[in-house]
């Protein structure tokens, strides 16, 4: 029983590394459209800089942001879930713990500005690899505050680590089925964000790859919006990522449903330490090893 919670908990880590770092790798894309096509789309100095200012507007202040999870993975073949909690500190870290029926914890994954940490509680491993390593990530502008940004439903510009006043002006503005669509491109990755117009409210995202004809697509639906801290957050992260560039994962999806954020630290807020008695091994190895488990 041990094993098999292990097993799902540790599919569920290395399932959400994928999940973020897939569109960075693949070479092909996947069939069929992946945006719809923004019509209407009006020159960047011109834009409306009273949306961006309620947009920002909307985005948390609070420093620290803590709650309990259920992280549920859904492939074509299988659905897997499993209990945790994520942590956050503004540019700093992005932790989640996986901790099956709340009893101990069997992994920890954690974004921080520099690199990504995967600890392998049962084995005594880890995977750390830093953004540099991919330079695709680089080049496209996917780093730890993007992925901040999405996590904290806020807008932010590619190789950026914060929005100014007139950070406007880099943004393009339009409208595709009923919604207004604030974007940016950088290198071969387009970036938009669907709002709400009269709340400045993201309802969701999307990250295209294109390159040529091979397009991939990483999206992102924000839900079950509650109060923290005067500000109305979503409390149901959905991600899906969709390519044909490989046989395990033409189609990945990622939901992470909090139980309620609540503006606290958990811990010294320090980024995590790797124990020195952990031995470093590669995402192709471990995930091969949890393929394995029975």
């Amino acid at each position: 029983m041990k094993r098999k919670i292990y097993h799902i908990s540790f599919m569920v880590a290395l399932f959400a590394v994928l999940v973020f770092s897939s569109c960075a790798s693949k070479k092909k894309a996947a069939s069929g459209s992946v945006s719809s096509e923004i019509v209407g789309k009006t020159d960047r100095h011109k834009q409306n800089a009273d949306l961006f200012k309620r947009v920002n507007a909307n985005a948390l202040t609070s420093d620290a942001l803590t709650s309990k999870m259920k992280f549920t993975v859904q492939t074509a073949d299988k659905s897997i879930s499993v209990a945790g909690q994520l942590e956050m500190k503004n540019d700093k870290y992005i932790r989640i713990r996986l901790t099956p029926l709340g009893l101990f914890e069997v992994a920890m994954i954690e974004f921080t500005t520099d690199y990504v940490l995967v600890l392998d509680r049962m084995h005594k491993e880890y995977i750390k690899a830093s953004y540099a390593q991919v330079p695709f990530l680089e080049a496209n502008g996917v780093d730890f505050y993007a992925l901040q940004s999405l996590f904290r439903n806020r807008l932010f510009i590619p190789g950026e680590h914060h929005l100014e006043s007139s950070s406007y002006k880099k943004f393009d503005v339009g409208s595709a089925n009923g919604k207004t669509i604030l974007s940016v491109n950088k290198g071969k990755m387009k970036y938009h964000w669907f709002v709400n117009t009269e709340t400045g409210r993201i309802n969701n995202t999307e990250f295209t790859y294109i390159s040529g004809n091979n397009k991939s697509a990483l999206k992102c639906l924000y839900s079950d919006f509650d109060n923290v801290s005067g500000k109305m957050f979503p409390h149901t992260l959905s991600l899906n990522f969709v390519t044909n560039a490989t046989n395990d994962f033409k189609n990945l999806s990622l939901t992470v449903s909090a139980k309620k954020f609540k503006a606290e630290q958990k811990g010294d807020g320090m980024v995590t330490s790797i124990p020195r008695k952990y031995m470093q091994r590669d995402v192709t190895e471990m995930l091969k090893k949890i393929l394995e488990v029975k």
